[in-house]
Formats: structure tokens, C-alpha cells, sequence
């Protein structure tokens, strides 16, 4: 590498690459938290959209989570890796989990057989937000017996 290249992961009109080029890696050592398979809604709010906007978590983890929504992509307002997006959403009766993520991943829609969405990393949780979390996990992680 000469001087002039571009640092890896950038191109060389200085645009850094999608993170989505690849399926995301799994297996033992590859996360730092323990993810639960779930299935709610989770209001966004992102940049200069003044509404809250829908998408589905797939799954969840005290460290972020993967939102399945068309608004990820080139013609979406989730673009970019690192961008800031605020979150919340219902973890029961009177209990909401509010925090911010940055986006760590964009699988862009034009990807044949695979959802398109948004990995994201918490940033900002307050403990409360934290503990609905862990306790979400926990419930959807535990053994259901019987068998």
C-alpha cells in the first residue's frame, strides 16, 4: 500500500464501504452479549425526521439489536454506518425502553433472500432501559421444560 491509497474499508473517492457486503458472522466468540430471537415493534427516530418511524427487532441483546425495515438502504433515511438512531419500545405494562444506537450494519433490500435492515449498537441506555433489556433476554432465553 503507497501512500495514496485509501485506508482499508474506504474507497477511492473516500466513501467508506457498507458493512452489509458480507452476511453477518455468528458462532461462539463472536458476540459479546447474549441475543434473544424476538419479534416487536420498535419506534425510530433518526437525522431530521420529526416523527417516529416503525420497524420490526429480530433480535435483541443488551449490547443492540437487528431492525428489519425498508427504510434501510440507498432509498431509505438509514444509509450509512455509524449513523445516530433513537429508539423505543414497549417491554410491558407501563414500561418503555428509550435509548439511542448506532447503526454497525445496513444489509441493503436488494439482496435476494435476505431481510433487509439495520444492526445497531447502543450507545445511550439509562439503567432502567438497560434492565427491561437484560430481563427481556433472560425470559426469552430461558429453558421452557416439559420435554
Amino acid at each position: 500500500m503507497s501512500d495514496r491509497d485509501p485506508p482499508e474499508g474506504v474507497t477511492a473517492s473516500g466513501v467508506r464501504e457498507q458493512a452489509a457486503a458480507e452476511p453477518p458472522k455468528s458462532g461462539p466468540g463472536m458476540r459479546r452479549h447474549q441475543r434473544a430471537t424476538v419479534d416487536m415493534t420498535v419506534k425510530m427516530r433518526f437525522g431530521n425526521v420529526q416523527q417516529f418511524l416503525d420497524a420490526t427487532a429480530e433480535d435483541l441483546s443488551v449490547g443492540g439489536m437487528f431492525l428489519r425495515s425498508e427504510h434501510a438502504g440507498p432509498g431509505g433515511q438509514i444509509r450509512e454506518v455509524g449513523q445516530l438512531i433513537a429508539v423505543q419500545f414497549d417491554a410491558g405494562v407501563r414500561r418503555v425502553v428509550e435509548g439511542v444506537g448506532r447503526v454497525v450494519r445496513v444489509i441493503m433490500p436488494d439482496r435476494p433472500g435476505v431481510v433487509p435492515g439495520v444492526a445497531i449498537e447502543f450507545v445511550e441506555l439509562d439503567e432502567q432501559s438497560r434492565a427491561l433489556i437484560v430481563a427481556i433476554v433472560a425470559i426469552k432465553l430461558a429453558p421452557t421444560g416439559g420435554d
